[in-house]
């Protein structure tokens, strides 16, 4: 999805909110384009309070924006946000205390469920036009997210049950766009992303156990997306290949009368091919009908690639998963009202599933097929600044 920029304008909002239960949230944005800078400024700080006691956030989320015109042909921009979270939840309730209008929400001796999220994203695009018909655009990007989650149960009670989390993603995505002949276009484009998991965590309930994850999938894509016009109708046409290179460690140490420790590594790659046909027929200047045909696929996440039971790591044979669509669709402007459309059939071979088990055992496995149909239909009327959306 490509949108355009804005040029020319500056202003901003403030909003603020608070409810039943105590919560406040305030949000204030800014932005502004003075000469060949632009700016963009988002700021959010949100108290949120349940109904429950206990049940509470503590967040702040900032996001700016600098975008550099360098001259007529070529551009910059650089974003960069961050997400912090701070928040406790109380544990589940039976029906009798749920029930009892008198109740704090809490179970007595309980002690709250801890979650500590921190999220970071800088990103950076460079802009090129070469020509009218020649445009490059080059994304980098780097992301980490860390979660640190504490779950005690019972106050009091001599236990550490924690898990600690460092997810890391660095990208690098050029395209390249190409308009020829009577507009007809072509984009070209590679990406480019590293994807690292970390996991510490220790957990006191039937034993004491400590876990050690270190897991990595490193991906290449390269795709070409071609459109071309002909008269009333338009072609698209689109192919991607990926190649995902896994590499997962995990260790498992269990103390006690019976202490146990393995370590399993696996190192594996996958490769993937997607495909994309669509016909669209422009019947008037308000309407188009549409059908399409997509093979596309979901690779495995590292974590996904192996399996536990009974506390200890396996590997599993999981394959990606794939689907075939069909849809058929249109969209128009009648009688005051613009309407739109769709029905879809998606085959899916190999779908991924995961299953929890006892004592927090799991395992990932691919379902046969699956298959999926559907219709959607929307409307839309305008009265003056009154929109009615059906």
């Amino acid at each position: 999805i490509i949108t355009k920029s804005g040029a020319g304008y500056t202003g901003g909002a403030i909003s603020s909110e608070i409810n039943t239960f105590g919560g406040k949230k305030a949000e204030v944005s800014y932005g502004a384009t003075v000469d060949k800078f632009g700016i963009n400024l988002n700021y959010t700080k949100n108290d949120y309070k349940g109904f429950r006691d206990g049940d509470e956030s503590d967040s702040e989320f900032f996001e700016g924006s600098l975008k550099y015109k360098i001259d007529e042909k070529q551009n910059i921009t650089l974003k960069y946000s961050r997400y912090e979270d701070d928040a406790t939840s109380p544990r589940g309730l039976t029906k009798d205390k749920l029930s009892n209008p008198e109740s704090n929400g809490l179970n007595t001796g309980d002690e709250l469920i801890v979650n500590n999220t921190i999220k970071d994203e800088v990103t950076a695009k460079y802009e090129y036009n070469f020509t009218e018909k020649t445009q490059l655009d080059l994304v980098a990007f780097y992301q980490e997210t860390d979660i640190y989650n504490e779950n005690n149960y019972y106050k009091g009670v001599s236990v550490k049950n924690y898990m600690d989390y460092t997810d890391r993603k660095v990208g690098f995505k050029p395209k390249l766009k190409v308009s020829y002949g009577n507009d007809n276009n072509l984009i070209l484009g590679y990406d480019y992303i590293k994807n690292n998991l970390t996991r510490d965590s220790q957990m006191d309930m039937f034993s004491s156990e400590q876990y050690a994850n270190d897991l990595t999938k490193e991906t290449h894509s390269v795709f070409i997306l071609n459109r071309n016009p002909i008269g009333k109708f338009e072609f698209t046409q689109g192919i991607r290949y990926e190649y995902a290179d896994y590499n997962t460690d995990r260790s498992y140490r269990k103390s006690g009368s019976s202490p146990t420790h393995t370590t399993i590594q696996r190192k594996t790659t996958m490769e993937n091919m997607a495909y994309e046909l669509v016909g669209n027929y422009l019947y008037s200047e308000t309407g188009n009908v549409y059908v399409k045909a997509e093979k596309g696929f979901t690779s495995p996440t590292p974590s996904q690639l192996v399996d536990k039971l009974d506390g200890e790591y396996i590997n599993n044979d999981l394959e990606s998963e794939t689907y075939v669509t069909y849809e058929f669709g249109f969209k128009d402007y009648v009688f005051s009202s613009f309407v739109s459309g769709a029905i879809y059939l998606t085959e899916t071979k190999d779908e991924i599933a995961t299953e929890n088990l006892a004592k927090m055992d799991f395992i990932n496995y691919n379902i046969g097929k699956t298959r999926r149909y559907g219709l959607e239909l929307n409307a839309e009327q305008y009265f003056g600044k009154l929109t009615v959306r059906e």
